[in-house]
């Protein structure tokens, strides 16, 4: 019976230590279960156990790529290690998706040259115990969650050339004990909350090639010594609480090639000494409070790409010097007080894709010359003073995106050949009251338009359903005038602005053409011209001779602002010579037209012109109005419409002297005297 028991009770014992030893078998070991680094002699157990603590500290078994780690005995070979004589050199683990904290132990790898751990999810705050790593000559942790202070104790690097810590959320100033750092070339703190005045210490690393402290909160004046930073290629400074004036030392920078000060609150002059900066490629003022003029001699930077001055309060002319940056490509002077014309010189720039001069108080037309420059993508002269038209060469702007002209006195039409910009994607013409006439059907071209403002003007949306369906559908962003043109009022009579001729009295009723020959008569006196006005929705003229003998139609649309028209009769005798075998049909007569006192040349829309004339020895079918250019009679520019035995009706779309010419019906035969 005993002999029983004690079978029973091995037997016991023994279910007990299997099933001990298989559920110590199913459980997953500890993290301090996992590796020895006691049991490798690849590099010394103190830097080994320093990347394992990292590891658990930043969640490894998370990482994207953990080769090796924890599993091999060969450190160097884990993922993003190096080493060199035994100890580990080199720690590259950047957007690798580490979470977590930098743990102190990190400071026991005396012998690290280089820590690369950017762009990934770190968080708490950098430890003070790098400040060991003294062969450290990289320090890159940007793009994390760090936050707290700068360690003090970073300044102990002395062999650092490259520090990084931009991207975090990091307070407090920058430790004084920096500018031991004399090695460095790049040092990095942009994206931060850090805060106080930047050091003038800073002075002192002359070896500094970029520096950025952008987005951050520093603030007081910009250290004059860092002029002393002659080898500074990058200088960003931007969107801090910067005040003050723009150090006259930056013009010992000489090898620079971005300069940005934008977002502060920077005032004073630009100073002059910046045209030192021969090899500038990008320069950034915007957004601060600086004052006076732009300073002449910035066109001296021949290798300058990007101008950027904008949200200042600067006045003065726009300088015509800077038409000599041959190479920029972005001239942003917008947001600022500058006055006078737009320099037609800036047209010559080879390169220039985007101006922006909107939000000044810039007057005058806009230079014609600036239509004609064909690089352009973005032209911004919205929100100024500037006057006149908006001329046909729009057309050529065939690279145009976006066109702002929003909120300046521009008269006239929108011309047909805004239908050539088929890349432009927003197009803003609103507030301009003088504005006018139908919408050319040619935007329905322009199916890239996203956004299209043409509210507050006189622009009428013409009687064509397609279009406006397109319009209102195609397009994501329109503000309109609501006006249809079918609305818009037509003159119900002639002007009333003739005035009574000298030698004849004014007629009361105006003859209407027909095809019916009328008879004719050569006036026997020169009436006074006459003057009236035409505005947008066209009108009629009828000539003042006794006979009345030229009735002019101007069509909704052929001006587009008031235009004085002047008729003037021209006696044939007096018009220059013609040419052989053409004869004057007894009519000849000039057209004039002024707007704001300038004369013009041009119509929007043909005008129709009909006009009596004598064929008493001209053959009819060779009959045709001309007009003079120079000394020279031509035709083309004018359709004939329609001609009877004293009648022709034509249209043109110019100003000029016009003659009704033909060819003599007169045989001249040879006199044989015998």
């Amino acid at each position: 019976m005993m002999a029983l028991k004690s079978k029973k009770l091995f037997f016991v014992s023994l279910g007990i230590c299997l099933g001990a030893l298989l559920l110590t078998w199913h459980t997953p070991p500890t993290k301090a279960q996992t590796f020895n680094c006691l049991a490798i002699n690849q590099v010394p157990p103190v830097e080994c156990q320093a990347l394992v603590t990292f590891f658990n500290s930043t969640n490894g078994l998370n990482w994207l790529n953990r080769t090796g780690w924890r599993v091999t005995t060969t450190p160097c070979s884990w993922e993003g290690i190096s080493c060199l004589n035994g100890h580990i050199t080199s720690i590259s683990l950047y957007n690798n998706g580490l979470q977590g904290t930098l743990p102190a132990e990190l400071g026991n790898l005396t012998y690290l040259n280089d820590l690369f751990l950017l762009s990934n999810q770190l968080s708490g705050a950098i430890p003070p115990q790098l400040g060991n790593l003294t062969n450290l000559e990289t320090l890159s942790l940007a793009n994390n969650q760090l936050s707290g202070e700068i360690p003090v104790a970073l300044g102990n690097l002395t062999r650092l050339t490259n520090f990084s810590v931009s991207g975090n959320q990091l307070s407090g100033a920058i430790p004084a004990e920096f500018g031991n750092l004399t090695q460095l070339t790049e040092l990095n703190f942009s994206t931060n909350n850090l805060s106080g005045n930047i050091p003038a210490i800073f002075g002192n690393l002359d070896k500094l090639k970029v520096v950025s402290l952008r987005s951050n909160a520093f603030s007081g004046n910009i250290p004059a010594e860092f002029g002393n930073l002659t080898k500074l290629t990058q200088l960003s400074l931007s969107n801090n609480k910067l005040s003050g004036y723009i150090p006259v030392d930056f013009g010992k920078l000489v090898n620079l090639n971005i300069l940005d000060l934008a977002d502060n609150q920077l005032s004073g002059p630009i100073p002059v000494e910046l045209s030192n900066l021969i090899n500038l490629n990008e320069i950034y003022l915007d957004r601060n409070q600086l004052s006076s003029h732009i300073p002449l001699e910035l066109g001296n930077l021949n290798d300058l790409l990007l101008l950027s001055l904008n949200s200042n309060k600067l006045s003065g002319k726009i300088p015509i010097e800077l038409s000599k940056l041959s190479n920029v490509t972005t001239i942003d002077l917008s947001d600022n007080q500058l006055s006078g014309e737009i320099p037609m010189e800036l047209s010559q720039l080879p390169n220039l894709f985007v101006l922006s001069l909107r939000n000044n108080q810039l007057s005058g037309p806009i230079p014609p010359e600036l239509w004609n420059r064909t690089t352009l993508t973005s032209l911004f002269l919205n929100s100024n003073q500037l006057t006149g038209t908006i001329p046909l060469e729009l057309g050529n702007l065939i690279n145009l995106k976006y066109l702002y002209l929003s909120n300046n006195n521009l008269s006239g039409n929108l011309p047909s050949e805004i239908g050539n910009l088929t890349n432009l994607t927003s197009l803003k013409i609103n507030d301009n009251p003088q504005l006018n006439g139908p919408l050319p059907i040619t935007i329905a071209n322009l199916k890239n338009m996203q956004t299209f403002w043409f509210n507050n003007t006189a622009l009428c949306e013409p009687d064509e359903a397609a279009l406006l369906i397109w319009i209102y559908s195609h397009i994501y962003d329109v503000k309109s005038t609501k006006i249809k043109c079918s609305e818009v009022p037509t003159p119900t009579s002639t002007p009333t602005l003739t005035p009574t001729p000298t030698n004849t009295p004014t007629p009361t009723n105006t003859p209407t053409p027909t095809d019916t020959p009328t008879p004719t008569a050569t006036p026997t006196a020169t009436p006074q011209p006459l003057k009236t006005t035409i505005t947008y929705t066209g009108g009629t003229i009828i000539s003042n001779e006794t006979d009345h003998s030229t009735t002019i139609n101007f069509p909704m649309g052929a001006v587009t602002t008031d235009t004085q028209i002047i008729y003037a009769y021209r006696l044939p005798e007096l018009l220059p010579p013609l040419p052989n075998g053409l004869k004057n049909a007894g009519r000849a007569f000039e057209l004039t037209a002024l707007q704001q006192g300038i004369a013009i040349t041009k119509f929007n829309y043909p005008i129709t012109l009909t006009v009596q004339y004598e064929a008493n020895t001209i053959i009819p079918e060779t009959i045709y109005l001309y007009w003079l250019s120079n000394t020279t009679w031509l035709t083309q520019g004018i359709t004939l419409t329609q001609r009877t035995s004293n009648l022709l009706t034509s249209s043109s779309d110019h100003f000029t002297i016009f003659a009704v010419l033909g060819r003599s019906n007169w045989v001249y035969l040879p006199v044989i005297v015998k």
